[in-house]
């Protein structure tokens, strides 16, 4: 009998942690943490995130790719200046001349003159970079670039 009777108690206590641990972590953790585009926790401001879900994570995932392959062509677009001299004509002869791994189906280039250039996101909100021999001016995506 001793035996039946510390098994219930054992296994009442089991599930009795089982059940706190369930309540800590789906009710009270969210409450602490700071995530608002999984749709738990709050935003920096401390009100509820409007946006949530993973789609706001794929948009702000696209969001920071196409800054980073922007980022890695600006470079790429002033190392060629520095070592040819001039910008290149287009955009395949960057790639193929710096062998970057970017996909360039939405970004545009121009090459304005010898010394000028720009390039850009074709959608509106995302950042372009305008090229003036060697200065370099980001823009702020809320209008299309154009040379200068």
């Amino acid at each position: 009998m001793n035996d039946r009777g510390s098994l219930i108690v054992g296994m009442m206590l089991a599930i009795m942690l089982g059940s706190f641990i369930l309540l800590l972590s789906f009710l009270v953790l969210p409450r602490y943490t700071n995530l608002p585009n999984l749709g738990i926790g709050k935003n920096q401001s401390g009100s509820e995130s409007q946006e949530s879900g993973p789609g706001a994570l794929l948009r702000q995932a696209g969001s920071v790719k196409v800054q980073a392959d922007l980022k890695n062509l600006q470079v790429s677009v002033l190392s060629y200046y520095a070592q040819q001299g001039a910008f290149p004509d287009s955009l395949p002869e960057l790639v193929s001349y710096m062998g970057t791994g970017v996909d360039t189906s939405n970004l545009v280039y121009m090459k304005c003159s010898e010394g000028s250039a720009i390039l850009y996101h074709n959608s509106s909100g995302y950042p372009g970079y305008k090229f003036n021999f060697e200065q370099t001016v980001p823009t702020n995506g809320s209008s299309q670039p154009t040379c200068f």
